[in-house]
């Protein structure tokens, strides 16, 4: 294969921006993996599309709208079943947004 476009330092990287684990066979892997893609995106930006009509959707479909109607609402045992925790009555969920401090 020829020389990615991708730095082999990217995959950490990105693993940690995403918070995922991964090991350096793994990254190997995923950088491989990355590098086949690109080459795929590289050739589809190649093929000649001037003469072509572009599209306002890949196909033709219409939009199926439906009346907002009120139903009965589910169990709180039932929206709650499969939460990872909860508190109170409430799913508890990790904080992801800072205080907008710089610490």
């Amino acid at each position: 294969m020829s020389e990615s476009p991708i730095n082999r330092d990217l995959i950490p990287h990105l693993a940690r921006l995403a918070r995922l684990r991964i090991d350096e066979q793994e990254a190997e892997r995923l950088h491989d993996e990355m590098a086949r893609i690109l080459a795929f995106v590289s050739a589809l930006d190649a093929i000649d599309l001037d003469d072509l009509e572009p599209l306002p959707r890949p196909a033709n479909v219409v939009n199926r709208l439906h009346d907002d109607e009120a139903g009965t609402p589910l169990a709180l045992g039932d929206l709650t079943r499969n939460a990872p925790a909860i508190e109170d009555r409430f799913v508890a969920v990790p904080k992801v947004i800072g205080s907008g401090d710089s610490s």
